[in-house]
């Protein structure tokens, strides 16, 4: 998973590889626009592994950026558009809180799934800058403040296999803010297949569980149905 945010562009890449390399996929989201009525995303779903993250030893952030390349409208064949905005956040938190009651202690099954994932490697580089160098350096201080304690309750539920590379950069003559995350997380195939059994039994333990998961995954397979058709006409029109 690779995600960029330099001043007002945005990138998150995540990739995602199974059966031995057999299956291999990519979600790009290529636009955030933040708005009144909550965030545009423009994403889309890519096969191959363009744009890997980068290897151990490697700074993405120093790094010099790559020849800018020209822009290109979104087709409403290859893209998605999906707008969050506060009513879908309420009733995310609704459909959470019925699987919640859906399933016997979801929260521990959730913990002990993610024990079973491992990150070979994490960097977190940023870059900052308010054009004033007593701003900038309590400007990085906050960063810091904010991405340590995140990485160290991140490190509590996913097996690390090395050190997290953490780096925050103040640049004290310029306004700039520039932030780069990358890892790679791993899960074994049959660790899954367990995880997805157990999920199961916990829901059967419930009386009505499976009835109530039916209901949320038909009601998320019907929306997401809705979203895709509104979001094909909205850049027909924009085409």
């Amino acid at each position: 998973a690779t995600l960029k945010r330099e001043r007002s562009d945005d990138m998150i890449r995540i990739c995602v590889t199974a059966l031995f390399g057999l299956v291999r996929r990519q979600i790009v989201i290529t636009a955030l626009t933040w708005g009144d009525g909550g965030v545009k995303v423009i994403w889309r779903v890519e096969k191959g592994m363009d744009g890997q993250p980068p290897q151990q030893g490697q700074q993405p952030v120093s790094s010099p950026p790559p020849p800018a390349a020209p822009p290109v409208r979104p087709d409403a064949k290859q893209h998605r558009t999906v707008t969050i905005d506060m009513k879908k956040i309420k009733k995310s938190y609704r459909k959470f809180y019925a699987m919640l009651k859906a399933t016997r202690a979801l929260k521990a099954w959730m913990a002990d799934t993610a024990r079973r994932i491992r990150c070979p490697e994490l960097v977190w580089n940023t870059r900052i800058g308010l054009g004033d160098a007593a701003e900038s350096a309590l400007a990085a201080g906050v960063v810091w403040g904010f991405k340590a304690p995140l990485v160290g309750w991140f490190t509590l539920y996913v097996r690390m296999q090395s050190v997290p590379r953490l780096a925050v950069v103040p640049l004290f003559n310029e306004m700039h803010f520039e932030t780069e995350f990358s890892g790679t997380f791993r899960m074994r195939a049959g660790s899954l297949l367990a995880a997805l059994i157990r999920l199961f039994w916990r829901a059967v333990r419930v009386s009505g569980g499976l009835r109530r998961w039916r209901k949320v995954l038909g009601k998320k397979r019907e929306q997401t149905r809705r979203d895709r058709r509104s979001g094909k006409k909205r850049l027909a029109g924009e085409a």
